[in-house]
């Protein structure tokens, strides 16, 4: 018996299967304080782009080329918003390597001014191969710098440039406000 070929419906079902399924993934990934790890930037940006590529992958194998048209404008608008808006709250990575390196500290950071310097971090374990990072709860830290006068970069904040590694699983940054340990469970 001969074997039918995919239709373009079926494909479309199977790319909103495919969609939905990475989606569902991902979200169940968050709900255990799992992330991917950024290997683009901005990477929440990525993310949306590939739910619209899908979207419009669904939209030409169903041959709706005059709704792809004009959602299209919208989506691309839409992407350009999306791009300048992550791309203006940008978080950096700075990996740390443990001594034997059996432990890799992914440090997620951000600075704003609204009259003050306001620095925050979050602090990951690289996990799955390399390919997540798992947020370590808890141990996130905060400053603030009230005075221009004394502007640090947010590396110069948390003492990035002289962790100590006191174990494999412990390290210590030198911060302005003091000594902040970090345990890598």
């Amino acid at each position: 018996m001969e074997e039918k070929p995919a239709t373009n419906k079926n494909r479309a079902l199977m790319c909103l299967s495919l969609l939905l399924l990475t989606d569902i993934a991902l979200f169940l990934l968050h709900l255990n304080n799992y992330y991917l790890r950024p290997l683009f930037k901005p990477p929440e940006f990525f993310l949306l782009l590939y739910n619209v590529v899908f979207f419009v992958i669904i939209l030409i194998l169903l041959k709706r080329i005059y709704t792809l048209i004009i959602s299209g404008f919208f989506l691309a608008i839409f992407l350009l918003f999306a791009l300048i808006y992550y791309s203006l709250s940008e978080y950096k990575y700075e990996y740390f390597q443990s001594p034997k390196e059996t432990q890799t500290l992914i440090v997620k950071y951000s600075m704003a001014s609204m009259g003050e310097y306001s620095y925050t971090y979050e602090f990951y374990k690289k996990s799955l191969f390399g390919l997540l990072m798992k947020k370590m709860k808890g141990q996130e830290y905060q400053d603030q710098i009230l005075n221009f006068e004394d502007y640090q970069t947010a590396e110069q904040v948390l003492g990035m440039d002289d962790p100590e590694w006191l174990s494999e699983k412990e390290i210590i940054f030198h911060t302005l406000a003091g000594d902040k340990k970090i345990k890598i469970k």
